[in-house]
């Protein structure tokens, strides 16, 4: 695990960057952080991958940041209960609560998944340049294996 936790450290000190497309990820770490975004705090869960599978980024370290609410319910249509449900079998859960669909369901197991760029802009609503793109996951298709 100290591994996994250096990787994380080295991620937020230089984010990955790898070309967008379908990658076998494993799913290595997940949490609960709050991020504050445009003067608002925002509860998010963030699973941390790990790059597997013939490529040139093996290894490498990628995040999915999926937005909750702050009263532990989780909405039926939220990204986080798509994905939760995938990690699951693609078995629904009983009720929709953070304490019955919890994040350390996706840790340990292999997905098919899209990762995606993201493109920061400035406050004028213009593009960052290239050294401030990062990649995180997007899509998780299916649990794999």
């Amino acid at each position: 695990m100290d591994d996994i936790n250096e990787k994380i450290k080295r991620y937020d000190e230089h984010r990955t960057k790898i070309p967008e497309g379908r990658y076998l990820l494993f799913c290595v770490k997940c949490g609960k952080w709050t991020f504050s975004y445009k003067g608002k705090f925002v509860p998010k869960i963030v699973l941390w991958f790990e790059i597997r599978g013939e490529c040139d980024d093996y290894g490498k370290i990628i995040p999915m940041y999926l937005e909750i609410t702050d009263d532990g319910k989780v909405r039926p249509r939220s990204d986080y209960a798509k994905f939760w449900i995938i990690a699951n079998g693609c078995q629904l859960p009983e009720r929709y609560r953070l304490k019955e669909m919890p994040p350390s369901k996706f840790v340990g197991q292999y997905f098919d998944a899209f990762v995606k760029d993201v493109k920061s802009e400035w406050e004028t609503g213009e593009e960052q340049p290239e050294v401030f793109r990062y990649s995180k996951v997007k899509i998780l298709y299916e649990v794999v294996g």
